[in-house]
């Protein structure tokens, strides 16, 4: 783990707990909750699950930290230094990323819905799979009505072929079980030991090729049945 010297006692020690709740050896996943850490630098630390809801974190340095399913909700991370972090399954609904540099970061799957991210830099992030909040769903429905009417909907490690004319604007998740899904496919979680602390832990979904390729081909006989019948 690395500890940035200029880190406070009291946060140096709730990572220390983190980092033996990771290897298995005690300690408790890290919780900063409502914290003020403004300015506070965690440049490379592996806080996955930690809890930073509500949190103080305008230009707070989170470079390269792995942030993987960790809680930013309602947190202020006004001009918070994000690049190169790992936000995969992140929380950060309702968070303040105003301003914020989210370069090269990568924010698949990560929910946003009702985040502010006026003025931020995504330049190189990767938002696949992320659930954003449509401002206005009248108009999402609008933009949906000119397209062919089943599409493919692909989330990091799952895809699944939907139809447009059963699709609820206002929920963005995907699985089998979500209005007007024809057909789902999920794929399998990979595996990976933390090159620092050592501890092993699942990191993300990887779809199979070959899923993939079936959905796009579902897909397409989906659409050509509807041309067919309207000719």
């Amino acid at each position: 783990m690395m500890l940035a010297r200029e880190l406070p006692v009291e946060i140096a020690w709730e990572l220390a707990l983190h980092e033996a709740w990771c290897t298995e050896r005690g300690g408790r996943c890290a919780s900063f909750k409502g914290a003020d850490l403004r300015g506070q630098t965690f440049r490379g630390e592996y806080l996955r699950f930690a809890d930073f809801s509500e949190a103080k974190l305008r230009g707070a340095d989170f470079r390269n930290a792995d942030l993987q399913t960790t809680s930013f909700k309602n947190a202020d991370m006004h001009g918070a230094d994000l690049r190169g972090a790992n936000l995969l399954f992140a929380d950060l609904r309702s968070a303040d990323l105003r301003h914020a540099d989210l370069r090269n970061a990568g924010l698949q799957c990560a929910i946003l819905r009702d985040a502010n991210l006026a003025g931020a830099n995504i330049d190189g992030a990767d938002l696949e799979g992320a659930e954003i909040q449509y401002k206005d769903s009248e108009e999402l429905m609008e933009s949906m009505d000119k397209k062919a009417r089943y599409f493919v909907d692909r989330r990091g490690g799952c895809i699944a072929v939907r139809d447009r004319n059963n699709t609820d604007p206002d929920y963005f998740g995907l699985h089998q079980d979500t209005r007007g899904v024809i057909r789902f496919w999920c794929g399998t979680q990979r595996k990976e030991k933390c090159p620092t602390c050592g501890h092993l832990s699942l990191d993300g979904w990887q779809l199979a090729s070959d899923d993939a390729d079936a959905a796009y081909r579902l897909c397409t006989e989906l659409n050509a049945k509807v041309n067919n019948s309207e000719t």
